[in-house]
């Protein structure tokens, strides 16, 4: 009875020590074995700039500790981070861990990120020697190693965009056999050596945009016989030949200074945009071509239009045509947008007809007054642009199938404005006139009209008038006799008192007036030239966020459209980021959860293992009782 008792007294001083044991051990035992559990977890191992492991708390200082490849992306088998090599630093494979393993042999392809790679050596093909993509994008590199590519048998898609590359050595691609596609595209070349690309027989796709350029010779691309792709845009070229490229599917030489073009038999899409071509030369019929943008250029005609049958996208804005007829064409043209804004057209007329499938057409900013013989084709259009010319009267049919008209800034007839307007969709004018109207003239829906009895006469009558005024002005300069003898004896008397100046201030004087136009017209050009660049670069940003161009034909609508989309952008984002947000707070909070869970689950754990463990304590010595 007395051990009985003496077990009923333990369990109650067990009970008693029981609670403060176990906060003893939630407040310190057990927080050290989870922090010690924590600093022990794989994925906190800290990799230095190389990869190699570096303890936790301490930073690898080595400079040039060993490369290794420890990274994994999506798009490749391996990823260098934080790498950086010196333009006059020597890399041999000594500095690639990987180098003679055997996973180095299955990566294919390679990248960098947060790294500075200002010399290309040959020791990185020499490790990875089966790489068909090499990614060597934004890395400041400045000189390629005459042999950085000899182990690149295997490759196939180079990138060496956004670097600060001036020259290529002469023949430093040759041992890329299996090169399809290169970039190089952002840098500073401005030449290309001779034979660059002579032994890359499988290139398919070449781009080299803003660059300094001046010429593509001739030979450049003679041995590309599979060649589809070239992009040369935003450089200084003035020579290229394109019909060397025979087997080109698309090429882009758009801002550049060249001042013809020569359009290959089998081509399929040009963009020569913003250039100073006033020629383009035919040299045989092209039935392939779809695309074709020659906008900002100098052209004066269309007749070589008919040369290309396929077309279907037809920009020549900006240019200087003076008169588009329907001979230009060919009869079974596919035509089915067609950009002619910005020009001098006096004169359009398709009225046989032959463009049947043409469904935008801009003529905005020229300076027609009839077009009246086009309703036909107008009738056919989902998009037609005439803002900004002085046309007067225009006709459409009950059965037109626009859905977008510009008509603002003409010098409509209100009669005939009235009656076209209710032929056309209410939702489908899109502009409106706005300024207040001129003396004479009314509005209606927006756009200013002038009524007239008879169309055109009044215009005529104000024509007429003009030239006589003119006229008889100019006869009264020749008639005021007595005036014009009192004017050149004040003249000889003004001379007589002017001060006289040396030859030689004169010859100074005009030279200086010389140099100040020379770096005037310099100033012209180069602001001509950011103008072109800005305008492509708000093409681009509008194609990049998914907006046309039809409409577009300011850089001030251009901007208010990319304006538009950056704000709906912006919003989107903010609002992803403020659901991001309540997410990572909910996660917070149910990882806040989880861990006040754990930490009374290990002091409920430690409580029962004390408890386990003085029940085993007691039954022993009652057992030896």
């Amino acid at each position: 009875m007395g051990s009985f008792r003496a077990v009923i007294l333990s369990l109650t001083l067990l009970s008693q020590f029981y609670g403060g044991f176990g906060q003893y051990a939630s407040s310190s035992w057990g927080n050290t074995q989870t922090t010690a559990a924590r600093n022990n977890y794989p994925g906190n191992t800290y990799y230095g700039w190389n990869g190699n492991s570096v303890a936790p708390g301490r930073v690898d200082t080595n400079r040039y500790s060993r490369i290794s490849c420890r990274e994994n992306a999506i798009n490749y088998d391996c990823l260098f981070k934080d790498v950086h090599i010196e333009e006059n630093e020597a890399v041999s494979t000594d500095r690639f861990s990987d180098y003679g393993l055997p996973h180095a042999s299955a990566v294919k392809s390679l990248a960098f990120t947060s790294s500075t790679v200002r010399r290309l050596p040959a020791a990185l093909l020499d490790t990875f020697r089966n790489t068909v993509l090499l990614n060597l994008q934004d890395l400041q590199l400045r000189t390629i190693d005459r042999d950085a590519f000899a182990y690149g048998e295997q490759l196939q898609q180079l990138y060496l965009s956004s670097n600060g590359l001036t020259q290529l050595e002469q023949g430093v691609f040759d041992s890329l056999r299996a090169m399809n596609v290169i970039m190089l595209n952002r840098n500073h070349l401005s030449f290309l050596p001779e034979g660059l690309f002579y032994r890359n027989e499988m290139l398919l796709s070449v781009s080299i945009t803003h660059n300094s350029l001046t010429r593509i010779e001739d030979s450049t691309f003679a041995y590309n016989r599979y060649l589809e792709s070239v992009n040369v845009s935003s450089n200084s070229i003035e020579h290229f030949d394109l019909s060397r490229l025979t087997t080109a599917f698309e090429i882009d030489v758009s801002h550049n200074r060249l001042r013809q073009v020569k359009i290959p038999t089998e081509l399929r899409r040009l963009f020569a945009s913003h250039n100073h071509i006033d020629r383009i030369v035919t040299i045989g019929q092209n039935r392939k071509l779809k695309v074709l943008d020659l906008s900002n250029n100098k052209l004066t005609t269309v007749s070589w239009a008919s040369m290309y049958s396929e077309l279907e996208e037809l920009d020549l804005g900006h240019n200087e045509i003076e008169d588009v007829q329907h001979v230009h064409f060919p009869a079974q043209i596919k035509l089915k947008k067609l950009l002619l804004n910005n020009n001098r057209l006096f004169t359009f007329d398709l009225s046989n007809g032959r463009l049947r499938q043409l469904q935008v057409l801009d003529l905005s900013y020229n300076q027609l007054t009839y077009v009246d013989s086009n309703s036909k084709i107008f009738d056919r259009l989902q998009q037609l642009y005439l803002h900004n010319n002085a046309i007067v009267t225009l006709r459409l049919s009950a059965n037109n199938s626009l859905q977008n008209i510009s008509l603002s800034n003409n010098d409509w007839d209100c009669a005939n404005l009235r009656t076209q307007l209710a032929l056309i969709d209410p939702s489908a004018i899109r502009d409106a006139n706005e300024s207040s109207c001129p003396q004479g003239y009314i509005i209606e829906r927006r756009l200013c009209c002038k009524e007239t009895k008879i169309v055109y006469l009044d215009r005529l009558l104000v024509a007429i008038r003009q030239r006589n005024v003119f006229e008889l002005a100019k006869r009264n300069q020749c008639d005021d006799y007595q005036n014009a003898v009192v004017d050149i004896d004040m003249l000889n008397a003004a001379l007589a008192t002017a001060s006289v100046q040396s030859l030689e201030t004169l010859r100074s004087e005009v030279s200086e007036l010389q140099s100040i136009v020379v770096s005037l017209s310099v100033e012209k050009q180069n602001t001509e030239q950011l103008l072109d660049k800005v305008n492509h670069n708000l093409i681009v940003q509008l194609g990049r966020y998914g907006a046309g161009l039809e409409g577009l034909d300011t850089p001030l609508l251009m901007v208010n459209e990319l304006i538009t989309r950056l704000e709906n952008r912006h919003k989107l984002l903010r609002n992803q980021t403020i659901e991001k947000k309540e997410k990572v707070q909910l996660m917070k909070k149910q990882k806040d959860e989880h861990k006040a869970t754990v930490d009374s689950l290990e002091i409920a754990l430690n409580n029962k293992k004390a408890f386990l463990t003085m029940i085993g304590l007691l039954i022993r010595a009652f057992s030896t009782q």
